[in-house]
């Protein structure tokens, strides 16, 4: 008789309510499971958003998903229909209070209030979902009208929107990755790995449970065919969720993962992890095989052990180790397996991050060649000179480029070698024995020696292995250096030199790198290009400056009168101190008009001699008659030479003019006005005022003297200055610059009301005079002068104390010093506006652009800025070749011949593909009157593949600079002339009393030429015996004094005749 296992139908009942919860909960299971392999379909943050809503809508339900995610403190809006969009904030309150507590919200409607046709349900359901990892809240799910409770989903649910957060977060981090940390990212990638292992402890729950539910059904399988079928599929479809995990944990190429028991030994890996333990460690794995004893070597076990068992207390944790060998980067993600509070193994996700690190150490390095580059431009900006820039590049290459060493190399043109001009780092014995030599073949085979015969950077990327680097190698491994770098210093086309710089890594530049420091290089290059030019600059300027200087020097000078006259006989712009103190006329009133000393009768005479200039003849020492401006007439002799322009043709005549009335008083006069102008050439006004007063109180025999300017209202004055005598012995009021009201003044001043000169011989008589300030000088007699121009007194000069009465000639020289300072302080004045004027003017110059004109690689103009068109004189249209230019325009040479095609700038660019440094280039433009000169420069650019693309020319006006340069031939030519020509004898001794100068006047005289003179001669070896012994005499005095004066000598000629000058 069979044994009969008797079940109730309640029994039944419930194992057939568990199986079909079991069966319910697979299926949500596989559900999940087919969700997680859709959302490791798609990469990037808006795809995987709209995939999230797609799956959701597809395979859950619902209505009006939305997706509420934030960047940072920015929030996103997206909506299943595809729709992404930034918010200010958030105004759905359901989702507010999500984000405020990270707990899901789940709200029952009726079903009949939603918008959808069914009314098979009752209920309808609206979930607001945090979306976490971890505890981060990443975004904020709402799904609206769902039938389903989150109750029915709760074992799965949240796994899943786990994992997706994790993705999201991810993605947030990839789109957010230059403000991410790499911690924050290590972080995150351990915490997906825990949702996966989450995910696999939950399948391992789940056949748990499976396992345990059949063993209760096992003892009815035979009586229940439908529930052994049940179990059937339930395991089918365990072993279809075990394939599918299987199937997800080996999708990635990029991650290794197993899983240990707590004996090492793996309980599950996927075949990255099995590929990589065969290559490394020539062992084929299988599941319950420990894995330490795959490892051969004890450092390493030792190290995988410390990871597992720090794993298998519990830790959750993150570790990067490093393979030198093979130099590779392993991220290691552990993480424990806990089973019912226990820990019974641990898992491990490993990702290779070499490349990552290579990044990261290449952008690094990166970073501080720009920090290099960006520094030395700055002091290329800041620093003038070679040898400091020099070193100034060194020391930001070693501080900021983190270089052990680098240093500046320059030819030696004497010995051909390489000298060492800058360095910085771990130099002084490696560059006292690095001996480069440019005629040596071994030694000068060198990257260093190699750039600069190339004219090309040379690379070393591994020293010890670079038969080029054998003389220098051993000191090269003493100091650490493994690469090395020469970059050529190309000025004006030759290579001066070259930037050396030191690695001590192997493979140290890359392409990246030596692109850089060549740009670099080519600034320093260019830096010394302008140095030099600034070089250039400014000697040519301090020459013009010395020139011009001198010219004026001698024209104002002059005791005598010189100014220069057009073809028509008006004044042109030269009109000295001493024309306007001849004639009377000032400068301002005659330039451009006629001379007006010539008067009607005298007109005839006039044209006459003008006709001689016109036919290029001179006047020499034709004496006339003429008037002053005042009417009085005055006589003189006339020096007359004709003016050329450089085409040679005659525009003028420099004429000099010697008052032969009056010549003793007047040379005591001119003496003075020359000391005091040579006096003020290298004084303040300050200073030159205090010297007339003290030449005055000399001349005058006075002990105290003042000088005021007047000011234009006529009623107020400005002490601007007292004699040294007065300041130091007799006077302790208020010094200089002292303003006061004519009104308030003592009765000197009646020379301001009477417009005329005054003496006060009795000064304490006077009834009406105001008495004098405390700490003034006691006044016993004074005269005081006017300086009058036109109707107005511009200057008061005074001298008082003088032992005996002033008397008219005093008026005449206080007069004179008086005029003389005046018209010496508003020179200054002038000198200082137009000094100030040309700061101006400069600093303008410095703020205009060059001309910019960029080819493309066919030659057509494809760029040009405004200066361009100006200076070019074309239309943007013309230059982009949308209009024609008219044929007439073109490039000229310097020789003024025209330019052919293959000479302009940008076409030998195109032809030698190298770049043009300084060539100077005449434009003609046939719409304005003037051609200009101009000053380019061409470099050419290389694509990629070094093809030409572009070449870039730029323009610097130099017109006035060739103008100037024609000029200063030309002014160098008339001073030689006038020097030469000049009616009196001029010569220079040296120290030895020996000739080194003399004029053809003088050498005219002597009758010697001038190759017998110079250099030879002794200026007393012309003298007679009686003479020599005056010379002899006076000579002394001249030493004292400065100054010789109305001495007469015999000169003994070439052919013994005596005459007589006066010196």
């Amino acid at each position: 008789m069979e044994d009969k296992i008797l079940i109730s139908r309640e029994v039944i009942e419930n194992l057939n309510e568990r199986v079909k919860k079991l069966a319910i909960e697979k299926s949500y299971l596989q559900v999940f499971m087919h969700l997680m392999s859709e959302m490791n379909s798609v990469s990037g943050l808006e795809n995987v958003i709209q995939k999230l809503l797609q799956v959701i809508l597809e395979n859950i339900g619902g209505s009006n998903l939305i997706v509420y995610y934030k960047i940072e403190h920015e929030i996103y809006y997206a909506d299943v229909l595809g729709k992404i969009t930034k918010i200010e904030e958030i105004a759905d309150e359901l989702v507010k209070k999500v984000f405020d507590t990270k707990e899901h919200v789940e709200v029952q409607n009726d079903f009949a209030n939603t918008k959808l046709l069914a009314d098979e349900f009752t209920k309808a359901s609206t979930w607001v979902f945090p979306l976490l990892a971890g505890s981060d809240l990443i975004a904020v799910l709402k799904i609206e009208n769902l039938y389903t409770s989150t109750s029915d989903l709760h074992f799965n649910l949240p796994t899943f929107f786990s994992y997706v957060a994790h993705i999201i977060k991810n993605e947030i981090l990839g789109y957010t990755k230059l403000k991410a940390t790499n911690d924050q990212l290590l972080e995150e990638n351990s915490r997906r790995r825990q949702a996966e292992e989450e995910l696999k402890s939950i399948n391992n729950e789940l056949e748990s449970r499976v396992i345990e539910r059949t063993k209760e059904l096992h003892h009815v399988n035979s009586q229940l065919e439908e529930e052994l079928a049940e179990r059937e599929r339930a395991e089918m479809q365990l072993e279809t969720q075990y394939t599918l995990l299987t199937a997800l944990v080996n999708s990635t190429d990029d991650i290794i993962i197993f899983s240990l028991d707590k004996n090492y030994c793996y309980t599950a890996f996927n075949k990255k992890h099995r590929n990589e333990m065969k290559k490394v460690w020539n062992t084929d794995i299988k599941v319950g095989m420990n894995l330490l004893e795959c490892m051969q070597i004890p450092e390493l076990r030792e190290l995988a052990k410390q990871s597992i068992d720090k794993a298998l207390k519990g830790e959750v944790f993150s570790e990067i180790q490093h393979q030198p060998d093979h130099d590779i980067y392993y991220e290691f993600n552990w993480n424990p397996i806990v089973q019912k509070n226990k820990v019974v193994g641990a898992t491990s996700f490993i990702r290779d991050i070499t490349q990552t690190k290579r990044y990261e150490a290449q952008i690094l390095k990166l970073n501080r060649i720009y920090a290099v580059l960006s520094n030395i431009n700055q002091a290329i900006v800041r620093i003038h000179n070679k040898e400091q820039l020099m070193d100034e590049a060194c020391r930001i290459a070693v501080n900021y480029g983190k270089f052990p060493m680098v240093w500046f190399g320059m030819v030696n043109s004497k010995t051909n070698k390489v000298d060492v001009i800058a360095s910085n780092g771990v130099s002084t014995d490696y560059l006292n024995e690095i001996d480069i030599d440019l005629n040596d073949k071994v030694r000068s085979n060198g990257p260093s020696g190699r750039a600069i015969k190339t004219g090309k950077h040379q690379i070393s990327n591994n020293i010890l292995s670079d038969n080029s680097m054998i003389p220098w190698r051993d000191n090269a491994a003493r100091y650490g250096f493994k690469s090395s770098a020469s970059f050529p210093l190309i000025v004006f086309g030759k290579v001066e030199g070259a930037f050396n710089i030191y690695s001590g890594n192997i493979d140290f530049f890359s392409q990246e790198d030596v692109n850089l420091l060549d740009e670099m290089a080519t600034d320093i290059s260019f830096a010394f290009e302008y140095i030099e030019l600034e070089t250039r600059r400014k000697t040519a300027e301090s020459e013009l400056q010395r020139t011009n200087e001198l010219l004026r020097a001698i024209i104002e000078a002059a005791p005598i009168a010189i100014f220069d006259l057009d073809l028509e006989g008006k004044v042109n712009a030269l009109w000295n101190p001493a024309s306007e103190k001849l004639l009377g006329w000032k400068a301002s009133e005659v330039i451009g008009s006629y001379l007006p000393t010539v008067p009607a009768e005298n007109r005839e005479e006039f044209e006459h001699f003008r006709e001689q200039i016109r036919n290029g003849m001179t006047l020499n020492g034709v004496d006339v008659m003429r008037q002053k401006r005042d009417g009085t007439p005055i006589a003189y002799s006339i020096y007359a030479s004709p003016l050329s322009n450089p085409e040679g043709q005659i525009t003028g005549n420099v004429a000099v003019l010697m008052d032969i009335t009056e010549r003793k008083r007047n040379e005591s006069i001119n003496v003075s006005r020359l000391k005091l102008m040579q006096f003020a050439a290298t004084h303040s006004l300050d200073e030159m005022l205090e010297e007339t007063l003290n030449e005055a109180e000399k001349l005058t025999g006075s002990q105290i003297g003042f000088y005021h300017f007047v000011e234009d209202d006529q009623k107020t004055l400005t002490l601007q200055n007292w004699s040294t005598q007065t300041k130091t012995k007799f006077c302790k009021a208020e010094a200089q610059k002292q303003h006061y009201a004519i009104s308030q003044a003592g009765v000197w001043v009646e020379c301001v009301a009477k417009r005329k000169p005054i003496i006060h011989n009795d000064y304490a008589s006077l009834p009406n005079r105001k008495g004098l300030p405390e700490g003034h000088a006691e006044v016993i007699r004074e005269l005081v002068v006017p300086v009058l121009r036109g109707d107005k007194i511009k200057a008061i000069l005074g001298v008082g104390n003088k032992p005996t009465d002033y008397d008219q000639k005093d008026i005449e020289a206080v007069s004179l010093l008086a005029d003389l300072a005046w018209e010496i302080a508003e020179r200054k004045r002038v000198d200082v506006a137009l000094h100030e004027s040309e700061l101006n003017y400069r600093s303008l110059i410095q703020k205009i652009q060059a001309a910019v004109i960029v080819h493309s690689a066919d030659t057509q103009i494809i760029t040009c800025n405004t200066k361009a068109q100006q200076l070019l004189g074309l239309s943007e249209d013309q230059l982009l070749g949308k209009t024609v230019i008219d044929p007439a325009w073109h490039f000229f040479h310097e020789d003024n011949s025209i330019m052919g095609l293959e000479d302009y700038p940008a076409n030998k660019v195109f032809t030698t593909k190298k770049e043009l440094r300084n060539y100077i280039v005449g434009v003609h433009r046939p719409n304005s009157t003037n051609d200009v000169w101009v000053l380019v420069n061409a470099d050419p650019v290389f694509d990629a593949t070094d093809q030409l693309s572009q070449v870039i020319v730029t323009f610097i006006d130099i017109t006035e600079r060739k103008l100037a340069e024609k000029n200063l031939l030309k002014a160098s030519e008339d001073i030689h002339d006038l020097y030469n020509h000049a009616p009196c004898g001029y010569h220079s001794l040296n120290k030895d009393g020996v000739v080194i100068q003399m004029n053809d006047t003088e050498l005219d005289w002597i009758g010697y030429t001038r190759g017998e003179v110079i250099g030879k001669l002794k200026f007393v070896e012309l003298l007679t015996e009686k003479s020599l012994k005056n010379f002899e005499h006076n000579f002394p005095k001249f030493k004292t004094t400065g100054l010789i004066q109305n001495l007469e000598f015999d000169l003994i000629r070439k052919n013994g005749s005596i005459f007589t000058i006066l010196l």
